[in-house]
């Protein structure tokens, strides 16, 4: 999920309150779209092949491992990254690039992109959770079934471990969720205002069109 903050659209909707400002540029809002289409694809391709990673590495320890739980917990996990993977090409193939030049379609765009943000941050959550269905059994085997010697030691490394990651994502995920709604919310706006101008102005022309005989 691809997320740097967007200070772009909250300086043109600033902009477009100021009296002394014009309306939103369309050059502006397109270099927008175009600049996050090429972070997207910067994203997905990074994603796409840190998933591809850990599938093979996954998959390696599944041929070498001997014990039956250990290997159902590699194979477990390469389900979820497996299925992580191809959520976010599923989430945002159809929306890397606009598919038509005109000023709408890249605002339409834009508020897909940030639905589309929302819903993987809502996706990121399950996955999170998958995982830590998958690691807290997985740990537990290995301290408690004989594996290894559950010291106080090797007990608190594991489990405060799984505790810190699971603190960090669950902290990007919120702060992700909040970006995604407040972008979703801004453009959402900045577009509805550059409805309403245009309406004003058809209105204004039609108003100051000469009357017929």
């Amino acid at each position: 999920m691809n997320q740097l903050p967007n200070h772009d659209l909250d300086q043109w909707t600033r902009a477009w309150h100021a009296d002394e400002a014009p309306v939103t540029p369309p050059d502006a809002i397109r270099g927008h779209v175009r600049r996050r289409s090429r972070r997207l694809r910067v994203w997905l391709a990074g994603e796409a092949a840190v998933g591809l990673g850990a599938l093979a590495v996954l998959a390696r320890l599944i041929v070498v491992e001997t014990d039956p739980a250990e290997r159902a917990a590699f194979a477990l996990l390469g389900l979820v990254v497996l299925g992580a993977t191809l959520f976010a090409w599923h989430n945002w193939r159809d929306v890397l690039a606009p598919s038509a030049d005109t000023t709408a379609h890249y605002l339409e765009l834009a508020v897909e992109r940030a639905r589309r943000a929302r819903r993987a941050v809502a996706a990121g959550w399950w996955i999170l959770g998958a995982e830590v269905a998958v690691f807290v059994p997985w740990i537990g085997y290995r301290l408690y079934g004989g594996v290894e010697s559950a010291t106080a030691e090797s007990q608190a490394f594991a489990w405060g471990l799984l505790a810190a990651l699971c603190a960090a994502a669950m902290v990007a995920l919120v702060a992700a969720g909040r970006w995604a709604r407040r972008d979703e919310a801004t453009i959402a706006a900045l577009r509805g205002e550059i409805s309403s101008s245009a309406a004003d102005a058809q209105e204004a022309g039609g108003l100051n069109r000469p009357a017929r005989n």
